[in-house]
């Protein structure tokens, strides 16, 4: 059988491995050839030892946690920052931007020695932190060096019926697999919110325009809250989405047990305040590599806005999910 892939991110560097081997040919069609953040114990499973600790020792799982969390908790923020006087370009945003390049850059190149064309082939056009990396413990390139497993970053024309059709010629295919992405700018669907006065929160969001303060509130919807909503999410500061869930999970509880002691009937986010978030997040995420870099991912919607990331750090986002503050809200009675 032979597969063709489309894509070279997350899920392909995932699955193409599993294919390879089982597959007669695969043929890996490349669109963006993004950073990967060497990853030695990626694969690694927990020994018996850590295990019995986990189940059974009190404390030991959050002492766990900490250990790999705290150290994490700034993650590359400071390197996807821009600096104005570097001066920033679609190789790096700033000196700390370009000395990271050059060390995932030297983890490409130690891998691809014996072949120069796999190197250029892998190697990033666009600043670190403008699109998702892809954490690697070697198993990707050692993949696409195998015989039977083809790299290919001619693009592609036409999906035919027998195969692919790149600007080179037409591949033979039997299975394509399409590990192109997803929609993570649709926030909620196919859920619809209604709010005050009958307002569409799904046409207010329309145009992949999605707001909410803190990833949680959005005016005219009152008593209604969102996890891991619009600009949560925490790639960059190397946090994961259970700590983004569990620091939203926490204000709701709070502006919960705000709204039953205030002996209201509802909780609304103010207009105002949501302004102001949504004015002081755009200008920070315009000073990140995300917003200066005009490469094409998920970050960004079709308007070159984020509605995805967290341009403050993880720690920010935490001190400010730990309580809600009554002023930033509307109690209705």
């Amino acid at each position: 059988m032979r597969v063709g892939v489309i894509g070279t991110g997350a899920t392909a560097v995932q699955l193409v491995p599993e294919i390879a081997g089982r597959a007669a040919e695969v043929r890996v069609y490349s669109r963006t050839p993004t950073f990967l953040s060497p990853t030695p114990k990626l694969r690694r499973d927990l020994g018996a030892e850590e295990l019995a600790l986990l189940a059974g020792l009190p404390h030991y799982r959050a002492w766990y946690r900490a250990v790999e969390v705290l150290p994490t908790i700034e993650g590359n923020l400071a390197m996807v920052t821009v600096d104005p006087a570097f001066p920033p370009t679609e190789r790096a945003v700033s000196a700390p931007n370009e000395q990271l390049r050059a060390v995932l850059q030297g983890w490409i190149d130690v891998q691809t020695e014996d072949d120069p064309h796999l190197r250029a082939a892998l190697t990033p056009r666009f600043p670190f932190g403008a699109k998702r990396w892809v954490t690697d413990d070697g198993t990707w390139v050692a993949t696409l060096k195998r015989p039977d497993v083809h790299l290919v970053d001619e693009p592609i024309e036409e999906i035919t019926a027998t195969g692919v059709r790149t600007v080179d010629g037409h591949d033979d295919l039997d299975v394509i697999v399409y590990a192109t992405g997803y929609r993570p700018a649709e926030f909620l669907a196919p859920m619809r919110v209604t709010g005050r006065g009958g307002a569409d929160l799904t046409g207010q969001w329309s145009g992949d325009e999605a707001r909410a303060y803190l990833g949680a509130c959005v005016p005219g919807f009152p008593n209604f809250f969102c996890l891991f909503g619009p600009n949560t999410s925490n790639v960059v500061h190397l946090v994961s989405i259970f700590f983004v869930s569990e620091c939203g999970v926490r204000y709701v509880l709070d502006a919960v047990r705000t709204l039953l002691e205030s002996g209201s009937r509802s909780i609304e986010v103010r207009a105002d305040v949501a302004q102001a978030y949504a004015e002081r997040l755009e200008a920070a995420s315009a000073q990140r590599a995300w917003g200066f870099s005009t490469v094409r991912s998920w970050y960004r919607n079709s308007r070159g806005r984020s509605t995805q990331l967290w341009p403050f750090s993880a720690m920010e986002l935490w001190q400010r999910t730990r309580r809600v503050d009554p002023a930033d809200f509307r109690l209705d009675a």
